[in-house]
């Protein structure tokens, strides 16, 4: 209520009829104002549209979950974990089919992901698309996502 300083400290219980209806009046009120404005500037953005049947219907949807919360099966959960568990030891261990990359590699060491992304000698030799500040070519995921990017649209030019 905007007549209330610190909600948090104030003595709802005992407020008095005369003031609690001023506060709620200023609250319908201002909150009227705000939504003037908005409707105002959705219109003259030409969202408003968008807006009344778009967004407000999705925010039940949202509301929902947020306030009553989701059914989850422990159970389910337990095996979708497994599965991608599972699923990301087969991709990783794939990886180590390639010579460039040796059992000794170290997938989440930035030092060895250079050495096989960037280097002639045991690596691919691929040109860096990107630098971190101290000028080392970047194996961060924006940067690994260029070069996957590179690498498919090779691989579709050569058919």
């Amino acid at each position: 209520m905007l007549t209330v300083r610190d909600g948090a400290k104030f003595d709802w219980e005992n407020i008095s009829l005369p003031d609690c209806l001023h506060g709620n009046a200023m609250d319908s009120h201002y909150t009227l104002k705000v939504f003037n404005v908005l409707v105002e500037k959705l219109e003259e953005m030409g969202v408003l549209n968008f807006y009344e049947n778009v967004l407000a219907p999705a925010n039940t949807v949202f509301t929902e979950p947020e306030y009553e919360g989701l059914r989850v099966s422990p159970d389910k959960l337990k095996s979708v974990g497994k599965e991608l568990k599972d699923t990301a030891m087969d991709i990783h261990d794939s990886l180590y089919s390639y010579s460039q990359i040796t059992k000794l590699t170290n997938l989440s060491s930035t030092r060895d992901l250079r050495a096989v992304f960037y280097t002639d000698e045991e690596g691919f030799a691929l040109y860096p698309p990107d630098c971190t500040d101290k000028g080392e070519p970047s194996v961060s995921k924006p940067t690994l996502d260029i070069l996957l990017s590179q690498i498919k649209q090779e691989l579709h030019s050569r058919g």
